[in-house]
């Protein structure tokens, strides 16, 4: 956006710097970390590439983690005076979702729509104190000096809003209650602002350039104090974010890889089927199919949902009572 190398390098380090905040999820082998990547992907299709390239992207990002889709659908009509181009990203978006939930489905004899649909629909319990706490500490707490410069370069350079990247950056902060909304459900964890701290370093990127441009057209000597002033917050708020990478290294007890190797021996060795509960990816290894996991099977059988859960409680009893 800004073509200039201090204000890229300020904003990923803007983000590298919530590592720690977000309790080590960049690097955990979840989805997280690829469904930020395919959410940069698409917005950055949105804004320089073709609709339907940018929809396919976001049909992506959605097939990652579902509760994106409203956000995509905001921000490829960010530019909604061009009908064609609108039209075109929000028609290709709506039929790959639909196509892409009609197949899954297909494969997976209709599990996909029951994990992805019915249980976080059982589960919509909002806690009230993750919604109160949750800007302070999740937002300000590690970005407060960040959400201050990116104010300061709306309030004082005074972006238009007849400008296209002013609109398009107004339709990605759709991000921003999507995750709070996220956030608030209980059992939510530090993963689910990912997508808010991104946003927010691009954010901060580019308000750092704008202020960069900005100070020069100011009184000489104003300009230097003013500019000494931004790169020293900017500096303070990347220190923030420093921390000791040697913190986090994993600890690989002694003797855990043998035992595993012998757990997935055992688990190829017995005739048939093996129900793995607990990491059923270990079934995979030993050439098994892989069952339901202990903690989707939780989520479904806790849900508020009545209908929900006496229907899947009957249907083990039955698989158990049948072997």
């Amino acid at each position: 956006e800004s073509k200039k190398l201090l204000p890229a390098i300020a904003a990923v380090g803007l983000y590298a710097g919530c590592y720690t905040v977000c309790q080590q999820w960049f690097d955990l082998g979840r989805l997280d970390s690829l469904f930020i990547m395919l959410l940069l992907i698409a917005m950055y299709a949105t804004r320089y590439m073709h609709p339907i390239v940018a929809a396919i992207a976001w049909t992506l990002c959605f097939q990652t983690k579902q509760a994106i889709l409203p956000a995509a659908f905001v921000i490829l009509c960010y530019n909604w005076k061009d009908i064609k181009r609108t039209i075109t990203g929000v028609v290709t978006l709506a039929v790959a979702a639909a196509g892409s939930i009609a197949w899954f489905n297909h494969i997976t004899e209709g599990w996909y729509s029951f994990y992805v649909f019915e249980v976080p629909k059982a589960n919509a319990d909002l806690s009230a104190r993750t919604a109160a706490v949750s800007w302070p500490v999740d937002l300000l707490r590690p970005l407060a000096l960040g959400c201050v410069l990116i104010i300061a370069a709306a309030i004082l350079t005074r972006p238009s809003i007849r400008s296209a990247a002013t609109r398009f950056y107004l339709a990605a902060c759709s991000l921003l209650p999507l995750f709070w909304w996220i956030r608030t459900h209980s059992g939510s964890t530090a993963n689910a602002p990912m997508p808010i701290y991104a946003l927010t370093a691009i954010l901060f990127g580019v308000s750092l350039d704008r202020l960069l441009r900005w100070l020069p057209s100011l009184e000489p000597a104003l300009a230097r104090n003013g500019l000494l002033i931004l790169l020293l917050a900017t500096l303070a708020q990347e220190g923030a974010g420093i921390y000791g990478p040697g913190d986090f290294k994993a600890q690989l007890v002694m003797g855990t890889l043998p035992s595993l190797r012998t757990v997935v021996a055992d688990i190829h060795a017995m005739p048939g089927n093996v129900y793995v509960a607990e990491h059923p990816y270990y079934a995979w290894l030993a050439g098994k199919p892989v069952e339901a996991d202990a903690v989707a099977m939780h989520d479904a059988l806790r849900a508020a949902s009545p209908e929900l859960r006496s229907q899947l409680q009957a249907e083990l009893r039955n698989a158990i009572a049948s072997h």
